[in-house]
């Protein structure tokens, strides 16, 4: 966010914000300008706190997507199962972590 946001406001309501729908500039009393600014700076860290977490989650699923397939002759029938289950319930996990992601982003 710019450092143009937000600009004081002195009038009647010393404690208040006013958003000018015009310009888009939100005119808030002195002592909330600081408050403003540190959420903002917030917000700035969790989207890109949020970007690098969907980026971890795409390339764990493209690593999944191109795993080699379990060969069955180096395992017993239950552990191919237990892998099998294992791949199964990771590739679901990054795939609802995915769509949600991009469902809040909307």
């Amino acid at each position: 966010m710019s450092k143009n946001r937000y600009g004081p406001y002195y009038g009647p309501y010393k404690d208040r914000a006013v958003h000018d729908k015009l310009t888009g500039r939100v005119y808030v009393a002195p002592k909330l300008t600081p408050v403003l600014n540190k959420l903002d700076r917030r917000v700035k860290e969790l989207e890109t706190e949020r970007d690098r977490l969907r980026e971890a989650l795409e390339d764990a699923r493209r690593t999944l997507d191109v795993a080699q397939e379990i060969n069955p002759s180096n395992y017993d029938h239950d552990q191919v199962w237990e892998m099998n289950c294992a791949y199964c319930a990771a590739y679901a996990i990054i795939e609802a972590a995915l769509q949600e992601a991009s469902d809040e982003t909307r």
